[in-house]
């Protein structure tokens, strides 16, 4: 069994459950709970990807949502370097800090990784 955890983990769950939520309201209108509003969902959509969506491309918003989560989740360490780990979630943590969306996040958190892990590997 696969699992993952850590900030950029939760990032990734919570946009494949947005974009879940927002495909659900394309198709038959109904809203996931009271709190994803239409409004509140393409909103949260921006924050997540960093880009603007039309008022109603839900559709479309939901796409580039899980193109980001996918993303963002083939970068997430595997879990075998504590080292690494520690490194991912640093860099993860500081650049999510500096306002940087997701996946400019887990570009220089997986960048920290690789030579967390080469350097495990030197030593």
């Amino acid at each position: 069994m696969t699992s993952f955890s850590g900030p950029a983990a939760v990032d990734v769950f919570a946009m494949l459950t947005l974009a879940s939520g927002l495909k659900l309201y394309a198709k038959t209108g109904m809203q996931p709970n009271r709190a994803y509003t239409p409004t509140a969902m393409m909103r949260a959509a921006s924050a997540h990807t960093g880009q603007k969506f039309k008022a109603r491309d839900y559709l479309g918003a939901a796409d580039a949502l899980t193109a980001a989560a996918h993303a963002l989740r083939a970068n997430l360490p595997d879990g075998n370097s504590i080292t690494a780990r520690a490194a991912y979630d640093a860099a993860y943590a500081t650049a999510r800090a500096a306002g940087n969306s997701p996946n400019a996040a887990c570009d220089a958190a997986a960048a920290a990784r690789a030579a967390a892990l080469a350097a495990y590997d030197a030593a």
